[in-house]
């Protein structure tokens, strides 16, 4: 812990596509993942319930990339713990900043999947898997 800081996100969502796991040109293996979350709520003016949906971008490195391209798909719900990294851009056309946030991915534990009969093996070892 830094200077007495750290941060820390949470998300318990379902990945919004199948992941396709890709490598730095030093062999890193790194995966992008979308998650998507549901807040729900009852609007006090109609009574209706309401539902939004946000979608995080996640990255995962090395292990963590291996075992989530192995054992997830498109749909299936996931626990995953990590930190905040915002990257800037500019525009050099409309002279615009722009940022994006995605979750670096430090450690994850599957949960239901869309189909029970995929159901992740007993042998993984999460522990392993989310060393870096």
């Amino acid at each position: 812990m830094a200077n007495g800081t750290f941060q820390k996100t949470v998300i318990c969502g379902h990945i919004g596509s199948d992941p396709v796991l890709r490598t730095t040109p030093d062999g890193t293996a790194v995966l992008n993942l979308s998650v998507a979350t549901t807040h729900a709520w009852t609007n006090k003016e109609t009574g209706k319930r309401e539902t939004r949906t946000e979608w995080h971008r996640c990255i995962a490195f090395r292990n963590i990339a291996d075992v989530l391209t192995e054992h997830t798909r498109k749909g299936d719900k996931i626990y995953l713990e990590g930190r905040n990294k915002t990257s800037k851009w500019r525009d050099e056309k409309t002279q615009s900043d722009h940022y994006q946030t995605e979750v670096i991915i430090d450690s994850f534990e599957f949960m239901t999947t869309k189909n029970q009969e995929d159901a992740v093996p007993e042998e993984i070892d999460l522990e392993e898997a989310s060393l870096q």
